[in-house]
């Protein structure tokens, strides 16, 4: 705090402004989950496979090299991809297992529980799936 020269200034009188707490403020109320339409469609380049509970068996067949899967929010799914496609996110998955034969650049675990990766060749691994990312 800076002091000042003036007597008047260093020895002014302070406001201390008060706030006020109502007893809703202390009592904190989770909202409930807002259950989503599942959604399994392709938008351009990009599969979005969202909202998916329980479903053994997803299958998205002739992908392209360009093409880019993005799973959200999946529970108890098992998603297969057929061909070789360029990444896969899987974001806040849930007991969900992904399995593809190729991939170009990389795979994503964001906020992912129990999820499973199976690439299709397992033999060629290295050569397969360059980089595998986990947050």
């Amino acid at each position: 705090m800076q002091t000042y020269k003036c007597a008047t200034l260093r020895f002014g009188s302070v406001t201390v402004k008060e706030t006020y707490h109502s007893p809703d403020d202390t009592i904190v109320n989770a909202l409930p989950s807002l259950e989503k339409s599942p959604k399994f469609s392709k938008d351009g380049k990009k599969w979005i496979v969202e909202y998916q509970t329980g479903v053994p068996d997803l299958m998205i067949d002739n992908v392209d090299l360009s093409d880019i899967v993005y799973m959200f929010k999946c529970q108890s799914t098992n998603l297969v991809i057929k061909g070789k496609l360029n990444s896969v996110i899987l974001d806040s998955c849930c007991n969900s297992s992904i399995m593809f034969d190729s991939i170009l650049t990389s795979i994503e675990f964001i906020n992912c529980q129990s999820v499973h990766m199976q690439v299709g060749n397992l033999n060629l691994i290295l050569l397969l799936l360059p980089s595998i990312f986990t947050d």
